[in-house]
Protein backbone atom coordinates (compact mmCIF):
# COMPACT_ATOMS: atom_id res chain seq x y z
CA UNK A 1 0.00 0.00 0.00
CA UNK A 2 1.45 3.34 -1.07
CA UNK A 3 1.18 6.21 1.38
CA UNK A 4 0.48 9.67 0.02
CA UNK A 5 2.33 12.50 1.69
CA UNK A 6 0.17 15.58 2.19
CA UNK A 7 2.29 18.69 2.20
CA UNK A 8 1.05 21.69 4.14
CA UNK A 9 0.19 24.81 2.16
CA UNK A 10 2.80 27.53 2.69
CA UNK A 11 1.78 30.51 4.74
CA UNK A 12 2.25 32.88 1.81
CA UNK A 13 -0.20 30.83 -0.26
CA UNK A 14 -2.84 31.09 2.43
CA UNK A 15 -2.40 34.85 2.60
CA UNK A 16 -2.59 35.10 -1.18
CA UNK A 17 -5.77 33.01 -1.32
CA UNK A 18 -7.34 35.10 1.42
CA UNK A 19 -6.45 38.29 -0.44
CA UNK A 20 -7.87 36.91 -3.69
CA UNK A 21 -11.10 35.88 -1.93
CA UNK A 22 -11.45 39.38 -0.50
CA UNK A 23 -10.84 41.00 -3.89
CA UNK A 24 -13.40 38.70 -5.50
CA UNK A 25 -15.95 39.77 -2.87
CA UNK A 26 -14.96 43.40 -3.43
CA UNK A 27 -15.47 43.07 -7.18
CA UNK A 28 -18.86 41.40 -6.64
CA UNK A 29 -19.96 44.33 -4.48
CA UNK A 30 -18.82 46.79 -7.16
CA UNK A 31 -20.75 44.99 -9.90
CA UNK A 32 -23.87 44.07 -7.89
CA UNK A 33 -24.28 47.10 -5.63
CA UNK A 34 -27.50 48.19 -7.38
CA UNK A 35 -29.28 44.89 -6.76
CA UNK A 36 -28.17 44.27 -3.19
CA UNK A 37 -31.09 44.14 -0.68
CA UNK A 38 -30.21 47.37 1.13
CA UNK A 39 -32.84 49.07 3.28
CA UNK A 40 -31.56 52.58 2.46
CA UNK A 41 -30.08 54.38 -0.51
CA UNK A 42 -26.61 55.89 0.01
CA UNK A 43 -27.92 59.45 -0.46
CA UNK A 44 -31.12 58.95 1.56
CA UNK A 45 -31.36 61.28 4.58
CA UNK A 46 -32.83 60.04 7.88
CA UNK A 47 -33.07 63.05 10.20
CA UNK A 48 -34.64 60.92 12.93
CA UNK A 49 -31.44 58.91 13.38
CA UNK A 50 -28.45 61.25 13.26
CA UNK A 51 -25.15 59.74 14.41
CA UNK A 52 -26.82 56.43 15.23
CA UNK A 53 -24.23 53.93 16.51
CA UNK A 54 -23.87 50.61 14.70
CA UNK A 55 -25.57 47.40 15.79
CA UNK A 56 -28.44 49.11 17.65
CA UNK A 57 -30.39 45.89 18.14
CA UNK A 58 -33.20 47.58 20.07
CA UNK A 59 -34.22 49.30 16.80
CA UNK A 60 -34.09 45.99 14.95
CA UNK A 61 -36.81 44.63 17.24
CA UNK A 62 -39.24 47.32 16.01
CA UNK A 63 -39.41 45.62 12.57
CA UNK A 64 -38.56 48.96 10.92
CA UNK A 65 -35.74 49.62 8.42
CA UNK A 66 -32.55 49.31 10.42
CA UNK A 67 -29.17 51.01 9.99
CA UNK A 68 -26.88 48.04 10.60
CA UNK A 69 -23.65 50.06 10.65
CA UNK A 70 -25.09 53.32 11.94
CA UNK A 71 -25.49 56.74 10.33
CA UNK A 72 -23.51 59.92 9.83
CA UNK A 73 -24.26 63.58 10.60
CA UNK A 74 -27.08 63.71 8.01
CA UNK A 75 -28.53 60.29 8.72
CA UNK A 76 -26.94 58.61 5.70
CA UNK A 77 -26.74 54.84 6.04
CA UNK A 78 -23.11 53.80 6.61
CA UNK A 79 -23.57 50.31 5.17
CA UNK A 80 -24.93 51.63 1.86
CA UNK A 81 -22.25 54.31 1.63
CA UNK A 82 -19.45 51.84 2.39
CA UNK A 83 -20.67 49.42 -0.29
CA UNK A 84 -21.24 52.11 -2.91
CA UNK A 85 -17.92 53.66 -1.90
CA UNK A 86 -16.26 50.50 -3.25
CA UNK A 87 -17.66 51.34 -6.68
CA UNK A 88 -16.49 54.96 -6.46
CA UNK A 89 -12.98 53.89 -5.52
CA UNK A 90 -12.88 51.46 -8.45
CA UNK A 91 -14.40 53.93 -10.93
CA UNK A 92 -11.66 56.45 -10.14
CA UNK A 93 -8.58 54.28 -9.57
CA UNK A 94 -8.93 51.69 -12.35
CA UNK A 95 -9.50 53.97 -15.39
CA UNK A 96 -6.98 56.51 -14.10
CA UNK A 97 -4.30 53.87 -13.74
CA UNK A 98 -5.11 52.46 -17.18
CA UNK A 99 -4.56 55.94 -18.63
CA UNK A 100 -1.34 56.40 -16.64
CA UNK A 101 0.05 53.01 -17.71
CA UNK A 102 -0.81 53.69 -21.36
CA UNK A 103 1.07 57.00 -21.31
CA UNK A 104 3.95 55.41 -19.40
CA UNK A 105 4.19 52.53 -21.89
CA UNK A 106 4.34 54.84 -24.89
CA UNK A 107 6.73 57.46 -23.52
CA UNK A 108 8.90 55.16 -21.41
CA UNK A 109 9.02 52.54 -24.15
CA UNK A 110 10.14 55.04 -26.76
CA UNK A 111 12.71 56.61 -24.43
CA UNK A 112 14.28 53.29 -23.45
CA UNK A 113 14.27 51.64 -26.88
CA UNK A 114 15.18 54.52 -29.20
CA UNK A 115 17.33 56.56 -26.81
CA UNK A 116 18.77 59.81 -28.15
CA UNK A 117 20.56 58.54 -31.28
CA UNK A 118 18.07 56.28 -33.06
CA UNK A 119 15.20 58.42 -34.33
CA UNK A 120 16.11 60.79 -37.16
CA UNK A 121 14.05 63.72 -38.43
CA UNK A 122 15.02 66.16 -41.16
CA UNK A 123 15.57 69.82 -40.41
CA UNK A 124 12.60 70.63 -42.62
CA UNK A 125 10.37 68.52 -40.35
CA UNK A 126 11.64 70.38 -37.26
CA UNK A 127 10.87 73.78 -38.72
CA UNK A 128 7.59 72.61 -40.23
CA UNK A 129 6.51 71.23 -36.85
CA UNK A 130 7.66 73.93 -34.44
CA UNK A 131 6.17 76.99 -36.15
CA UNK A 132 2.67 75.55 -36.78
CA UNK A 133 2.68 73.93 -33.33
CA UNK A 134 3.33 77.30 -31.68
CA UNK A 135 0.58 78.94 -33.72
CA UNK A 136 -1.77 76.04 -33.00
CA UNK A 137 -1.17 76.33 -29.25
CA UNK A 138 -1.61 80.13 -29.36
CA UNK A 139 -4.95 80.07 -31.18
CA UNK A 140 -6.24 76.76 -29.85
CA UNK A 141 -5.43 77.02 -26.13
CA UNK A 142 -3.78 80.30 -25.09
CA UNK A 143 -6.50 82.59 -26.47
CA UNK A 144 -9.22 80.19 -25.28
CA UNK A 145 -7.98 79.54 -21.75
CA UNK A 146 -10.71 81.63 -20.10
CA UNK A 147 -13.40 79.94 -22.19
CA UNK A 148 -12.03 76.51 -21.27
CA UNK A 149 -11.93 77.34 -17.56
CA UNK A 150 -15.49 78.70 -17.55
CA UNK A 151 -16.77 75.68 -19.49
CA UNK A 152 -15.22 73.17 -17.05
CA UNK A 153 -16.59 75.12 -14.08
CA UNK A 154 -20.11 74.89 -15.54
CA UNK A 155 -20.08 71.14 -16.23
CA UNK A 156 -17.80 68.38 -17.41
CA UNK A 157 -19.66 67.94 -20.71
CA UNK A 158 -19.38 71.65 -21.54
CA UNK A 159 -15.71 71.52 -20.67
CA UNK A 160 -15.11 68.52 -22.92
CA UNK A 161 -16.96 70.29 -25.75
CA UNK A 162 -14.78 73.37 -25.38
CA UNK A 163 -11.69 71.16 -25.18
CA UNK A 164 -12.75 69.37 -28.37
CA UNK A 165 -13.01 72.72 -30.19
CA UNK A 166 -9.52 73.68 -28.96
CA UNK A 167 -8.10 70.35 -30.12
CA UNK A 168 -9.81 70.76 -33.49
CA UNK A 169 -8.22 74.20 -33.90
CA UNK A 170 -4.85 72.80 -32.81
CA UNK A 171 -4.96 69.95 -35.32
CA UNK A 172 -6.22 72.15 -38.14
CA UNK A 173 -3.40 74.66 -37.74
CA UNK A 174 -0.83 71.88 -37.25
CA UNK A 175 -1.74 70.43 -40.66
CA UNK A 176 -0.13 73.50 -42.21
CA UNK A 177 3.20 71.85 -41.41
CA UNK A 178 2.88 69.30 -44.22
CA UNK A 179 2.96 71.75 -47.16
CA UNK A 180 5.59 73.79 -45.32
CA UNK A 181 7.78 70.69 -45.02
CA UNK A 182 7.48 69.96 -48.75
CA UNK A 183 8.44 73.54 -49.49
CA UNK A 184 11.50 73.53 -47.21
CA UNK A 185 12.80 70.22 -48.55
CA UNK A 186 13.65 71.89 -51.82
CA UNK A 187 16.84 73.14 -50.16
CA UNK A 188 19.59 70.63 -49.33
CA UNK A 189 20.28 72.09 -45.87
CA UNK A 190 16.73 71.38 -44.73
CA UNK A 191 16.93 67.77 -45.98
CA UNK A 192 19.81 67.01 -43.61
CA UNK A 193 18.70 64.46 -40.94
CA UNK A 194 19.02 65.21 -37.22
CA UNK A 195 18.59 62.98 -34.16
CA UNK A 196 15.54 63.28 -31.89
CA UNK A 197 16.57 63.15 -28.17
CA UNK A 198 13.55 61.11 -27.09
CA UNK A 199 15.21 59.75 -23.95
CA UNK A 200 16.34 63.15 -22.68
CA UNK A 201 12.96 64.73 -23.40
CA UNK A 202 11.03 62.05 -21.50
CA UNK A 203 13.49 62.10 -18.59
CA UNK A 204 13.23 65.88 -18.27
CA UNK A 205 9.44 65.66 -18.35
CA UNK A 206 9.51 62.99 -15.62
CA UNK A 207 11.85 65.14 -13.52
CA UNK A 208 9.56 68.14 -13.98
CA UNK A 209 6.47 66.26 -12.81
CA UNK A 210 8.35 64.50 -10.02
CA UNK A 211 9.63 67.81 -8.61
CA UNK A 212 6.07 68.67 -7.56
CA UNK A 213 4.31 66.27 -5.14
CA UNK A 214 1.53 64.44 -6.98
CA UNK A 215 -1.03 65.21 -4.27
CA UNK A 216 -0.29 68.96 -4.44
CA UNK A 217 -0.53 68.98 -8.24
CA UNK A 218 -3.80 67.02 -8.26
CA UNK A 219 -5.27 69.26 -5.54
CA UNK A 220 -4.34 72.33 -7.59
CA UNK A 221 -5.85 71.03 -10.82
CA UNK A 222 -8.97 69.58 -9.16
CA UNK A 223 -9.67 72.78 -7.20
CA UNK A 224 -9.75 74.84 -10.43
CA UNK A 225 -12.55 72.81 -12.00
CA UNK A 226 -16.00 71.61 -11.07
CA UNK A 227 -16.15 68.30 -9.19
CA UNK A 228 -16.51 65.38 -11.61
CA UNK A 229 -15.43 61.74 -11.52
CA UNK A 230 -14.42 61.72 -15.19
CA UNK A 231 -12.37 64.88 -14.80
CA UNK A 232 -10.70 63.45 -11.69
CA UNK A 233 -9.80 60.31 -13.69
CA UNK A 234 -8.14 62.44 -16.37
CA UNK A 235 -6.25 64.57 -13.85
CA UNK A 236 -4.91 61.62 -11.86
CA UNK A 237 -4.09 59.64 -15.00
CA UNK A 238 -2.15 62.52 -16.54
CA UNK A 239 -0.12 63.10 -13.36
CA UNK A 240 0.63 59.50 -12.26
CA UNK A 241 2.28 58.08 -15.39
CA UNK A 242 5.87 58.79 -14.35
CA UNK A 243 6.42 55.61 -12.32
CA UNK A 244 5.24 53.22 -15.09
CA UNK A 245 7.35 55.21 -17.56
CA UNK A 246 10.47 54.71 -15.41
CA UNK A 247 9.86 50.96 -15.19
CA UNK A 248 9.22 50.57 -18.92
CA UNK A 249 12.29 52.64 -19.80
CA UNK A 250 14.52 50.53 -17.55
CA UNK A 251 13.10 47.33 -19.02
CA UNK A 252 13.56 48.61 -22.58
CA UNK A 253 17.23 49.36 -21.91
CA UNK A 254 17.65 45.65 -21.18
CA UNK A 255 15.41 44.35 -23.97
CA UNK A 256 16.93 46.33 -26.82
CA UNK A 257 20.24 44.42 -26.38
CA UNK A 258 18.63 40.97 -26.51
CA UNK A 259 19.47 38.51 -29.30
CA UNK A 260 15.95 38.36 -30.75
CA UNK A 261 15.93 42.15 -31.21
CA UNK A 262 19.24 41.97 -33.10
CA UNK A 263 17.90 39.07 -35.19
CA UNK A 264 14.76 40.97 -36.14
CA UNK A 265 16.88 43.98 -37.08
CA UNK A 266 19.17 41.83 -39.23
CA UNK A 267 16.16 40.36 -41.03
CA UNK A 268 15.16 43.85 -42.13
CA UNK A 269 12.24 44.58 -39.79
CA UNK A 270 11.61 48.27 -39.18
CA UNK A 271 12.45 49.81 -35.83
CA UNK A 272 8.81 50.69 -35.11
CA UNK A 273 7.67 47.15 -35.96
CA UNK A 274 10.27 45.62 -33.62
CA UNK A 275 9.37 48.10 -30.86
CA UNK A 276 5.65 47.44 -31.06
CA UNK A 277 5.64 43.72 -31.92
CA UNK A 278 8.56 42.38 -29.84
CA UNK A 279 10.01 44.89 -27.38
CA UNK A 280 6.86 46.41 -25.90
CA UNK A 281 5.07 43.10 -25.05
CA UNK A 282 8.18 41.83 -23.24
CA UNK A 283 8.27 44.97 -21.09
CA UNK A 284 4.77 44.37 -19.68
CA UNK A 285 5.44 42.12 -16.61
CA UNK A 286 6.91 44.84 -14.34
CA UNK A 287 4.22 47.24 -15.56
CA UNK A 288 1.49 44.83 -14.44
CA UNK A 289 2.88 44.88 -10.90
CA UNK A 290 3.15 48.67 -11.02
CA UNK A 291 -0.45 48.81 -12.25
CA UNK A 292 -1.77 46.86 -9.24
CA UNK A 293 0.24 48.95 -6.78
CA UNK A 294 -0.93 52.08 -8.60
CA UNK A 295 -4.59 51.11 -8.27
CA UNK A 296 -4.08 50.69 -4.51
CA UNK A 297 -2.37 54.09 -4.25
CA UNK A 298 -5.10 55.81 -6.27
CA UNK A 299 -7.78 54.33 -4.01
CA UNK A 300 -6.04 55.99 -1.07
CA UNK A 301 -5.73 59.20 -3.10
CA UNK A 302 -9.43 59.17 -3.97
CA UNK A 303 -10.33 58.84 -0.28
CA UNK A 304 -7.95 61.68 0.55
CA UNK A 305 -9.52 63.98 -2.05
CA UNK A 306 -13.06 63.17 -0.94
CA UNK A 307 -12.02 63.71 2.68
CA UNK A 308 -10.86 67.20 1.68
CA UNK A 309 -14.00 67.79 -0.38
CA UNK A 310 -12.16 68.16 -3.71
CA UNK A 311 -12.76 66.34 -6.99
CA UNK A 312 -15.65 64.10 -5.87
CA UNK A 313 -19.22 65.42 -6.40
CA UNK A 314 -21.24 65.79 -3.17
CA UNK A 315 -23.85 63.21 -4.24
CA UNK A 316 -21.27 60.45 -4.89
CA UNK A 317 -20.67 58.03 -1.95
CA UNK A 318 -17.06 57.87 -0.86
CA UNK A 319 -15.08 56.44 2.03
CA UNK A 320 -13.22 59.71 2.56
CA UNK A 321 -16.45 61.68 2.94
CA UNK A 322 -17.62 59.26 5.63
CA UNK A 323 -14.35 59.70 7.52
CA UNK A 324 -14.69 63.47 7.19
CA UNK A 325 -17.96 63.28 9.13
CA UNK A 326 -16.05 62.38 12.28
CA UNK A 327 -14.51 65.87 12.38
CA UNK A 328 -17.88 67.24 13.54
CA UNK A 329 -18.45 64.59 16.18
CA UNK A 330 -15.28 62.92 17.42
CA UNK A 331 -17.32 60.36 19.38
CA UNK A 332 -18.68 58.85 16.15
CA UNK A 333 -15.88 56.30 15.93
CA UNK A 334 -17.73 54.14 13.40
CA UNK A 335 -17.33 56.85 10.74
CA UNK A 336 -13.57 56.30 10.90
CA UNK A 337 -13.21 52.62 11.78
CA UNK A 338 -15.60 51.03 9.28
CA UNK A 339 -14.59 52.75 6.00
CA UNK A 340 -10.97 52.87 7.21
CA UNK A 341 -10.90 49.10 7.66
CA UNK A 342 -12.36 48.51 4.19
CA UNK A 343 -9.83 50.87 2.63
CA UNK A 344 -6.88 49.28 4.43
CA UNK A 345 -8.05 45.76 3.64
CA UNK A 346 -8.46 46.58 -0.06
CA UNK A 347 -5.05 48.20 -0.36
CA UNK A 348 -3.37 45.40 1.59
CA UNK A 349 -5.04 42.72 -0.57
CA UNK A 350 -3.95 44.40 -3.80
CA UNK A 351 -0.38 44.76 -2.58
CA UNK A 352 -0.33 41.14 -1.34
CA UNK A 353 -1.45 39.81 -4.73
CA UNK A 354 1.08 41.97 -6.59
CA UNK A 355 3.90 40.94 -4.26
CA UNK A 356 3.00 37.25 -4.52
CA UNK A 357 2.94 37.37 -8.32
CA UNK A 358 6.26 39.19 -8.39
CA UNK A 359 7.79 36.59 -6.04
CA UNK A 360 6.57 33.72 -8.24
CA UNK A 361 8.14 35.30 -11.34
CA UNK A 362 11.50 35.31 -9.63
Amino acid sequence: MQLKVIRPIPKTDWIFRLAMAYLALFLAVVLLADILPLAFEPTQIDLAHLYQPPFAWELYATQQPFHWLGTDQLGHDILANVLYGCRTAMLVSLPAMLLAVTIGLLLGGMAGYFGDRSLQVSRAAWFAFLLPAWLAYFYGFYLRQMALQEAFQQSFLRGMGALFISLLLFLSISLLGFPLKQLLQRWAWFRHPTFVPVDQAVLKLIELLSSVPALVLILLLASLTKASLLLLVFITGLTCWTEPARLVRAEMLRIRNQAYIETATALGASAWHIWFRHALPNALPPVIVAFVFGVANLMALESTLSFLGIGIPPDVPSWGRLINGMRINTEAWWLLILPGLILCATILSLQTCAGYWLKKRR
